[in-house]
Order: structure tokens, then sequence, then C-alpha cells
């Protein structure tokens, strides 16, 4: 297991570092240990981390480098600057470096059954293990995903809804996105004439079960059974009941 000590940086990276003189550089190499010494690492100890506090966020600044003697105070130790090597470890690695950034252009559309949001990632995303939250308004239903879209579950239909966007790494959460135009949440979209399968309206209403599908058009006139399909007559949102033996679930159309 790794053992664990506290020292501190000396000087800022312009100051030299000990006795080492122009051996030491620090756009590459940090000087940590303490004023007096007796507190450092020492031989065998490279490559282990080297860990600074951030408003109360660990993070790794540097790796145990070099050094001579051991916790000397005109000898501190050595670090390899991790900052200077980022492009470099990123380009290898899916290290985050940041919190996201706020993501943009989010965009909800309902059809199938499902409403779908999505949206362009900033390019200072963290990384590619940013995990992406969709919160619905009103209601606050979510979802999650590491990827630019997901399906957001359990919204009432007919009704309007707008999403934000947020990422969270190991860094934290980032800021969330501004609202998305309001999107009718609707199991379906069809023009008007169309005629529509009602087991088709039973896939978009996410009716459980096989076999045939009994379909009631709802009050208004916007849509009508006929037979097997449901006719859509004229713009306006058509209320469909469905049921599959004991099973039952609604669906709403938006006819336009």
């Amino acid at each position: 297991a790794l053992r664990g000590a506290t020292v501190q940086v000396l000087g800022s990276p312009t100051d030299p570092c000990g006795s080492y003189g122009s051996s030491f550089s620090a756009a590459t190499s940090i000087c940590a240990g303490m004023p007096g010494g007796g507190i450092d690492t020492c031989q065998g100890d490279s490559g282990g981390p080297f860990v600074v506090d951030v408003n109360g966020l660990p993070v790794l600044a540097g790796l145990t480098s070099t050094g001579s003697e051991c916790a000397s105070a005109q000898l501190p130790g050595v670090y390899t600057r991790l900052t200077t090597y980022l492009p470099w470890i990123r380009s290898l690695s899916d290290v985050p470096v940041a919190a996201p950034g706020t993501p943009t252009g989010v965009v909800a559309t309902s059809s199938a059954g499902k409403t779908v949001v999505s949206w362009t990632a900033p390019a200072e995303a963290g990384s590619a293990s940013t995990t992406w939250t969709v919160t619905a308004a009103p209601g606050g239903q979510t979802c999650q995903t590491s990827g630019a879209q997901c399906s957001v579950a359990g919204l009432k239909l007919g009704t309007e809804a707008s999403f934000t966007v947020q990422g969270r790494n190991g860094f934290g959460a980032g800021p969330a996105s501004a609202p998305s135009t309001p999107a009718l949440v609707v199991s379906g979209a069809a023009a008007p004439g169309a005629r529509v399968a009602t087991k088709t309206i039973g896939a978009w209403s996410g009716l459980k079960g096989s076999g045939a599908v009994k379909a009631k058009a709802g009050a208004g006139g916007t849509c009508k059974v006929a037979g097997a399909a449901v006719v859509m007559v004229k713009a306006g949102l058509c209320t469909v009941n469905v049921s599959r033996g004991k099973a039952k679930a609604q669906a709403v159309i938006l006819v336009g």
C-alpha cells in the first residue's frame, strides 16, 4: 500500500530549487519538501503520486521523479510537472482535466413512443467518461448517458416539456445547458388523411403482449378508427386508447 506524507511546494516556478541550480527546470518539474528537511520522498518512491488540494478536491499535480540524498533541506524532492505533459497524456488516455463545459444545441423530439433529447457536447467536455444527465421541466424526469442523446420516459402525453443537460466527471458537475425549446410530448405523428395501423399505435403507446390490438379514438373528431387502422381526419391531437387482452395503454398522436 502507498504511504503518504504532507510536504510543501517550495517556491514559485521562477525560484531555484535548493542546491540543484540550473539542473532543475521549473517548466517540467515541481520542487517540494519541507523547508527544514526531514520529510520527503526517497529512493524507491519514483512514480508515486504528488497530490495537491484544490478547494477540497485532490488533484494529481506531479509524479515522484528524482532527488539527491533523502529529505535533505538543500536537496528537496523533484516531481514531474503533469500540466506540462497534459496534451500527451490526453492523447493516450481518457483522463479528465476539468469539469465538463456547457452543452449547447439541446433539441427534443417525440416520436414512436419516445422523447429523445440530443445536444452538442462542449469542446472542453472533460473526458469520454463524462456522464450527461438530461432533466425535464416540468416533472423532473431524467435520463443519463455517456453519449450525446438519450430518451426520457414518464412524460405526460399531450403536454409540453423543456430539457436541460449537465455533465459530470471526476472533477464534479459542469454548468447546465440553457433549456431546450419546449417540445410537445406525443406518441407519434401523422399527416391528415393518413391511415396508421392499430398495431403501430400499440407499439407507440408501449402496449405489452402480442396479438391483435383494439383501438378506440377519443372525442374531438381529430381521428377515427377504421377496421385495423386509425384514420387521421384533421390537424390537432388524436388520442387513442388501445388494448390487447388485459393490457391497456394510451397514445397521443400529433396530426399535422
